[in-house]
């Protein structure tokens, strides 16, 4: 198989990544933590997309492009400690130091040259010839399964926010995990075949699954799933019930949705309307008709906030 047909996958990761990188509109630690996350991830893909670009034209250039390939997998996998972290609120100062000097060391080892001493070219891939702690890149397998067992635990003791959040991000961090230690096996027993394939499908996955984790505003995947989970345990029964005639479970139906509107609108009528696709008169009438609570939350107290229920 040619070098260069390894350059798709590389390319589509390399833009979706950084597209990822692009889209998020909120600033706190969890995002901050997801940026960190990122970075190394599109520079690593950088490395890989540039070095099966000139593979054939220069050797020189191939490897010291698969050497910063390889020193990013190090940053990737202390940025992916780092951000379990803090999605599993267990961030500390001293912790934070520690995870940050480990790649750096890591780096340092590589460019001695004690984790790879050469490459050679199979006609396949690139080749690493083992350097006498080669064996600590491997580490960043077992970084993959230190997070994810960081996340569970914040899925098992968090708040119920932040719960919800390590529960998506779990979601994509186990196909990673597998996908990494396969990766690791493949180079270990059949060191002529090159596994860069899977690891961008799998690299963007767990960025596309944590962006929904991470992102609050605009794309808080996890709320919408407690929610949803929230309102078909309250309505299920009445909107699949066969006495009922039809047109009252269109009317439970509308109502459900002027609730929905409302709630994500901070009660604002107007909002909420122009959501639905109705005049605010018309949505008014439907609130009184349903017998809707209604109060404007932009209007009430912090306190009076917190006690509204929608």
């Amino acid at each position: 198989m040619d070098d260069n047909i390894y350059f798709i996958p590389s390319a589509v990761a390399l833009a979706l990544k950084t597209l990822f990188l692009f889209r998020l509109s909120t600033r706190n630690p969890i995002t901050r933590a997801f940026i960190y996350l990122c970075i190394p991830m599109v520079l690593q893909n950088l490395c890989e997309f540039a070095m099966y670009m000139c593979i054939d034209r220069s050797m020189s250039y191939a490897k010291l492009l698969i050497d910063g390939y390889m020193i990013c997998t190090y940053f990737i996998a202390s940025s992916l400690i780092h951000y379990s972290v803090v999605l599993a609120d267990k961030n500390g100062r001293l912790l934070n130091v520690v995870i940050w000097l480990i790649p750096i060391l890591f780096a340092v080892l590589h460019v001695a040259g004690f984790m790879v001493e050469d490459y050679r070219h199979t006609g396949i891939a690139l080749v690493r010839i083992e350097g006498g702690l080669y064996f600590l890149f491997e580490t960043y397998a077992i970084a993959s399964c230190v997070a994810a067992a960081l996340i569970l635990q914040g899925a098992r003791r968090s708040g119920r926010e932040n719960k919800a959040r390590c529960e998506v991000a779990l979601i994509g961090i186990l196909p990673y995990v597998l996908i990494s230690i396969t990766v690791i096996a493949l180079m270990r027993f059949y060191p002529n075949v090159s596994p860069a394939m899977w690891l961008p499908v799998a690299g963007v996955f767990f960025l596309l699954i944590t962006m929904l984790a991470t992102e609050i505003e605009a794309l808080d995947l996890a709320e919408h799933l407690i929610y949803a989970k929230s309102m078909f345990q309250k309505h299920h029964r009445a909107l699949f019930d066969r006495r009922r005639p039809l047109p009252e479970r269109i009317q439970l139906l509308e109502k459900i949705a002027i609730e929905e509107a409302l709630r994500q609108s901070g009660g604002s009528q107007k909002d909420a309307a122009q959501a639905l696709g109705i005049s605010a008169p018309g949505l008014s009438n439907k609130i009184k008709k349903y017998d809707i609570p209604f109060r404007d939350s932009r209007r009430t107290s912090l306190s009076e906030e917190k006690s509204l229920k929608w």
